[in-house]
């Protein structure tokens, strides 16, 4: 089921990369997107960006990597509280 949800993941993140100009059209220009990236095209930035996480997440998520990812990005972080 993991493969399933990680091919639709990364599919949809294609299409959001892809069209970045129809998302910009249909939800507006996003201010806070627009204030931190400090350009006139800040909003299709972050769709494309969004978009490459997606597919990113979708491939991790497709060949089991997101478990030992997340481990090795949460460790630090939290090993000493929750004992991993």
């Amino acid at each position: 089921m993991s493969i399933v949800i990680g091919i639709i993941l990364f599919i949809l993140g294609i299409i959001i990369t892809l069209k970045a100009e129809w998302m910009y059209d249909n939800f507006g220009a996003l201010e806070t997107i627009e204030h931190y990236f400090r350009t006139s095209g800040g909003t299709r930035v972050f769709w494309k960006l969004f978009g490459i996480l997606i597919s990113f997440i979708g491939i991790m998520i497709a060949t089991h990597l997101i478990e030992a990812v997340l481990l090795a990005v949460l460790r630090p972080l939290f090993g000493r509280l929750y004992g991993f």
